[in-house]
């Protein structure tokens, strides 16, 4: 599917729905990630690493992963400044695997009262593509 607009970073791909919507968007990492939600509704979250209570304004770094098969991106570490960020050891085929620092902030759903942390001002630091194999 070749990308059939461009504007400020985001590729419009593919063709128009029948209501005129487009499909796909694409995106850089940290177009994505801004504001993406750490952790399930809560402000705050434990380090990954070493159990560290996080919360709002405070610098972490985070790994994403998703699979080919679903649009959905899973947080599944976020660390504290103190610890390492977690590296790409193996890369998974069929996986895309990102990286990203940045600080904590709230995100707040006023009908359903509902609080949760998310990632502001994501940093890319490595990413893993989906058809990476091991050598």
């Amino acid at each position: 599917m070749n990308p059939r607009d461009n504007d400020d970073g985001f590729s419009i791909a593919g063709g128009e729905q029948s209501t005129g919507v487009s499909v796909v968007v694409v995106a850089t990492p940290e177009q994505l990630f801004d504001g993406h939600p750490v952790g399930p509704p809560s402000l705050t979250v434990q380090c990954s690493k070493c159990g560290s209570r996080l919360s709002e304004g405070d610098q972490v770094s985070v790994t994403a992963r998703r699979r080919v098969d679903t649009p959905r991106w899973d947080v599944v570490h976020c660390r504290c400044p103190d610890c390492p960020p977690a590296t790409i050891e193996t890369p998974t085929l069929s996986v895309t695997e990102v990286h990203l620092n940045g600080r904590l902030g709230v995100v707040t759903d006023v009908t359903i009262q509902q609080h949760w942390l998310c990632l502001l001002e994501p940093t890319l630091n490595r990413v893993s593509d989906p058809l990476d194999r091991l050598p």
